[in-house]
């Protein structure tokens, strides 16, 4: 007799070896320990069952290796008929899964099991399409949300190791977000602030609500820049005139990268409406701090006569004349519009909405 090495043989309803689950017992306990796995195959057995003998899903021929569109039509009825869920879709695309007084106790670990069980049947090349479990567009989303805040830890001296006691360890994000499909009621990582279309309205609006006597034209232009171009806080802090005037004082600006030291080796790009926005910000309220007084058109003509030199004229200014700080800005209008508009976010947060909307839009 040959010994099948597999800790679990599984079978179906006619007492015939359930192979793919059996397979998924022995690959999940290279990852999980055998209890864990254990108890994602009891949570699995009821919906493959149910998925064989239930008259609907017969007759409409759904299998577990069918597309991920039609998976996902028979999780839905699953979880809506037999664990007694409601499903509520997103525009985003992924569905919200609210509990009710009925729900099964074992709904998460069902739903942990069967993507897990996905995710080695594709590795294994069992099933031949995409995880149904798992939604694209929030996995593009988490990866490039994660590399942004990799990024935005790094700093240009490496930081002394957490053990050295010098430095504090770096915080992890609040909103870890999840590529989940569906998205369980009461979890921690359920995203709400990037994931807002509406978000920088919010910020505008409480900023609206707070005390600004000569700021706001140009703390509102530089949260449009912002949300518009993606770019780092200190990028758009640090805009000088020759990068705006450099391609046409129109709706594109050159500007310095993290690295690059100095150097504008990049191009931001901003809709025509924040042009007009920028354009009134100069002549109206940034040439009341301006030290030589001057509007825009007057540096355009004095730089083409080689009487001023734009790179050394900041676009935007502090009450005090000199180039407004990332620190002026948070401090000064972002910290204090967000606690008038009662949400959590930091300045960092309106580049991840802005890879967010470009992901969504290019799906």
């Amino acid at each position: 007799m040959v010994e099948h090495k597999h800790p679990f043989l599984v079978f179906d309803g006619q007492d015939r070896l359930h192979l793919p689950l059996t397979i998924f017992g022995k690959e999940a306990c290279m990852r999980l320990d055998l209890k864990t796995v254990r108890t994602y195959l009891y949570s699995l057995l009821p919906y493959f069952t149910w998925l064989d003998t239930d008259l609907w899903q017969m007759r409409q021929r759904q299998t577990w290796d069918a597309p991920p569109q039609q998976v996902r039509r028979s999780i839905d009825d699953y979880l809506v008929q037999k664990l007694q869920c409601q499903i509520l879709p997103q525009h985003q695309g992924w569905k919200y899964v609210a509990l009710t007084a009925g729900t099964k106790s074992t709904l998460r670990i069902f739903l942990a099991a069967l993507k897990l069980y996905y995710q080695i049947m594709r590795e294994r090349d069992i099933y031949t399409f995409a995880n149904p479990l798992v939604d694209s567009m929030s996995a593009t989303i988490a990866a490039a949300i994660a590399h942004l805040e990799r990024e935005e830890r790094e700093t240009v001296v490496p930081p002394m190791p957490a053990k050295s006691g010098i430095e504090a360890p770096s915080p992890e994000s609040k909103q870890r977000l999840t590529d989940s499909y569906y998205k369980l009621e009461h979890e921690e990582w359920r995203p709400q602030i990037i994931d807002d279309p509406k978000l920088p309205g919010y910020i505008l609006a409480g900023g609206r609500q707070i005390s600004l006597k000569y700021t706001r034209q140009r703390d509102e232009v530089v949260t449009f820049l912002l949300f518009e171009t993606g770019a780092r806080v200190s990028e758009i802090c640090g805009l000088m005139l020759s990068d705006w005037a450099a391609l046409g004082t129109k709706n594109k600006a050159r500007a310095f990268s993290k690295g690059s030291h100095g150097k504008r080796i990049k191009t931001v790009s901003f809709a025509d409406d924040t042009v007009i926005l920028l354009r009134r910000y100069f002549d109206e309220e940034r040439i009341r701090f301006d030290p030589h007084g001057y509007s825009l058109d007057l540096y355009l003509e004095l730089a083409a006569r080689k009487q001023v030199d734009l790179s050394t004229i900041p676009v935007f200014l502090s009450s005090q004349g000199t180039q407004l700080i990332p620190k002026a800005y948070r401090e000064h209008y972002w910290n204090p519009a967000c606690q008038a508009a009662e949400i959590e976010a930091n300045v960092h947060h309106a580049r991840h909405w802005i890879v967010n909307s470009f992901v969504r839009e290019s799906h």
